[in-house]
Parts: structure tokens; C-alpha cells; sequence
């Protein structure tokens, strides 16, 4: 998509895995999703050629947003917002 001034915008989620053994022994995968959020010529290219699946590497900071929903109550949301990313 696009902001107002034409800049382009680039939203996805990224999921990074860690392997732990737990307190039996047996390895137990773990999975977290984080929002990725990327503007500009990175978004462009982001757009076209990053596919589910596919391998990335995500250099930015953090940044948590506060905004409302439906019904008016305040929800916060925590994303990377995206200086770098390598396919």
C-alpha cells in the first residue's frame, strides 16, 4: 500500500523459531510472530519479492503503537519497524 504522499508501505509477520529441550528431555519447538513494518524503496522490493517461507533478515527497531478498537478501548501493538532487509 501506500501513505497519502505516495511512499510506499510494506506490513507482514515474520516468525522466528528457537529449539529448547524441556524438563523430560525432549526437544520442544518454539515459535514467535513479530509485525514487520517497512517504507520506502525496501517496502517496494519487500512487496515483490518476499514469499511465505521464505528466509529474511530484519534490521530495526522497536516501536509500540497505542490506537482503539470497535468498541473504544485502547490496544497496543508492538512491531520492528524495518530499516534493512535482506533476502
Amino acid at each position: 500500500r501506500y501513505t497519502a504522499n505516495q511512499t510506499p508501505v510494506c506490513t507482514f509477520s515474520l516468525a522466528t523459531s528457537d529449539r529448547r529441550k524441556d524438563q523430560s528431555g525432549q526437544w520442544v519447538d518454539q515459535t514467535e510472530w513479530h509485525n514487520i513494518v517497512v517504507f520506502g524503496n525496501v517496502a517496494a522490493n519487500c512487496a515483490k519479492y518476499l514469499k511465505k517461507g521464505r528466509q529474511a533478515f530484519i534490521e530495526g527497531k522497536m516501536q509500540t503503537r497505542k490506537w482503539q478498537d470497535k468498541e473504544g478501548k485502547d490496544r497496543y501493538t508492538t512491531e520492528v519497524l524495518a530499516n534493512t532487509v535482506q533476502f
